[in-house]
């Protein structure tokens, strides 16, 4: 039997709704003791553009909240993913409620932001987390300055020696 393509639609949106109105979600994720180890805190965040069936092209998003100890030895991490949305609202609700369920736990020395170069995170970042360390991606920004710089030279191998 075939289905439409709006009822695979209406059938993920329904599910989609309902995995995050129900609190569902919440239920299953493990309650997670942090270490007493744990001084660092960083919570980091990133997007790609996807071209949904040739329609728009729209962010999916992967975020982490991550400790450390005092030797820089990462002790834990929790991986969250996001489907194509506008804004990044549900991907950014998401981590806000992560990190506070963790950072309610734990008093941390250190709480790190870290993102790549897309201007609408770092607005959120430095507007909802204000007394924070925030850290640019530095390879993440590499990648873009290469790409950037190919658009100076005729030859992109001459690009090269620019940017490095």
């Amino acid at each position: 039997m075939n289905h439409s393509e709006g009822t695979a639609r209406r059938v993920l949106d329904y599910v989609g709704d309902f995995l995050e109105t129900s609190g569902f979600l919440h239920m299953i994720q493990p309650k997670q003791a942090v270490s007493k180890q744990a001084v660092t805190f960083a919570m980091n965040m990133d997007s790609t553009s996807v071209l949904i069936r040739r329609e728009e092209w729209k962010h999916t998003t992967a975020a982490t909240v991550s400790t450390y100890d005092a030797e820089g030895n990462r002790l834990d991490t929790v991986y969250i993913g996001r489907m194509p949305e506008k804004g990044k609202t549900q991907a950014k609700r998401f981590l806000d409620k992560k990190v506070a369920a963790i950072t309610e736990k734990h008093e941390f020395e250190y709480i790190v932001c870290i993102s790549g170069g897309a201007r609408d995170l770092w607005r959120f970042f430095r507007k909802k987390y204000t007394s924070v360390i925030h850290v640019v991606d530095f390879f993440h920004v590499c990648d873009h300055l290469s790409k950037l710089s190919e658009l100076f030279f005729k030859d992109p191998s001459d690009a090269k020696a620019w940017y490095k």
